[in-house]
């Protein structure tokens, strides 16, 4: 974990972040004449960026100006969070419940396909 984020390892990240910078610079451009929602964009920027250095790979957001599936999901349960934080005995009951846990097993499908993925495929760049 720690050598992640040596010199020589951010250094090897700029070519990510700088596609990324330049994706969200174009947005910007487009809406010159407009008011624009930085935090929305910054977001997007942040997590697909993320996303690129996790995955290899991005959901896109800052390209097609809407939200993901994984990062709408992870928006949404924060919510859930807050609310099963003050009832920890329910989130147990509700994860093993069939028909409840949909939406938690659907999540830990796409997330364990990324791994899958990622594991596959060997990035050109770190």
């Amino acid at each position: 974990w720690d050598l992640a984020f040596t010199t020589k390892a951010l250094h090897g990240y700029d070519f990510r972040i700088t596609k990324a910078i330049t994706k969200l610079l174009q947005v910007v451009d487009r809406h010159q004449e407009q008011p624009i929602n930085m935090t929305t964009w910054f977001s997007f920027f942040a997590f697909d960026v993320m996303e690129d250095l996790a995955f290899n790979k991005t959901s896109h957001m800052l390209r097609h100006g809407r939200e993901s599936y994984i990062f709408k999901t992870m928006r949404g349960d924060m919510y859930s969070i807050a609310f099963f934080s003050h009832l920890p005995w329910l989130m147990p009951f509700l994860k093993r419940t069939p028909g409840l846990n949909s939406n938690y097993l659907k999540f830990w499908h796409w997330i364990q396909n990324q791994i899958d993925e990622r594991i596959k495929n060997t990035p050109d760049w770190p």
